[in-house]
């Protein structure tokens, strides 16, 4: 699947700056979607869409913490929860 413009990925040392500023309490990660997305989803159809009714499955899975954290090896990708300084 093809990386589409609305995607913004950081480079490595995102922690590390963001620990300059505040305490991170939290990572979510998006581990469970994209597993289905990337992994499970080619390997049921040809065709690969960014909108097709599967990856709302894993969206939703993920969405209600069904799978949290079940998946992080899988994950390049999430929310960082930070806690500002002062």
């Amino acid at each position: 699947m093809e990386v589409v413009p609305y995607n913004k990925l950081f480079g490595y040392g995102l922690e590390d700056n963001l620990k300059k500023h505040g305490e991170i309490l939290d990572f979510i990660g998006f581990g469970e979607y994209l597993y289905g997305s990337r992994v499970v989803h080619p390997l049921l159809f040809n065709h690969v869409k960014h909108d097709a009714p599967i990856n709302k499955i894993y969206a939703d899975l993920h969405r209600n913490n069904v799978t949290r954290r079940n998946f992080s090896d899988c994950d390049y990708v999430g929310v960082y929860v930070v806690k500002k300084n002062g």
